[in-house]
């Protein structure tokens, strides 16, 4: 609270439980050093073959980028009114 005005809404947390079960996971990681090791081989993979949401996403974007530009829009907008 700043001068009696909450400013952030979020919910809060007791950050006594988390740091303790963040160390009590860090120390199950350190027991078992194989867990890291799957986890760092599924991710690599995962970003070897991007989720088509991910695909989509990019698409998305790169043809936001597109459009930005004055002569992008413009053609969009010719686009858009031409196949209405």
């Amino acid at each position: 609270m700043l001068g009696g005005v909450r400013l952030c809404w979020n919910k809060q947390l007791r950050t006594d439980l988390v740091e303790q079960a963040v160390w009590e996971e860090v120390c199950r990681l350190l027991e078992h050093p194989e867990r890291l090791e799957q986890e760092y081989r599924r991710r690599l993979l995962q970003e070897e073959q991007p989720s088509d949401e991910l695909g989509s996403l990019k698409q998305i974007e790169t043809h936001a980028q597109q459009i930005t530009d004055e002569a992008g829009l413009e053609r969009e907008l010719k686009l858009t009114l031409w196949e209405a």
